[in-house]
């Protein structure tokens, strides 16, 4: 995969967009089923990578 996006097929985009549609789906539907874990991931993450990336 040293090409990049330049190399690809039509419908290899066309499977790529529709894989990603399908990821964004679920993330939409478990955020709403699972409200506070969601929140409770997003704060964790963002805290990991600020200590990860703080310059102390």
């Amino acid at each position: 995969m040293s090409e990049g996006l330049t190399g690809l097929k039509a419908e290899d985009l066309k499977e790529i967009e529709k894989r990603l549609q399908e990821a964004k789906e679920k993330a939409s539907e478990f955020i709403r089923t699972y409200p506070l874990t969601s929140v409770a991931i997003g704060v964790s993450v963002g805290y990991f990578l600020s200590k990860l990336f703080s310059r102390k």
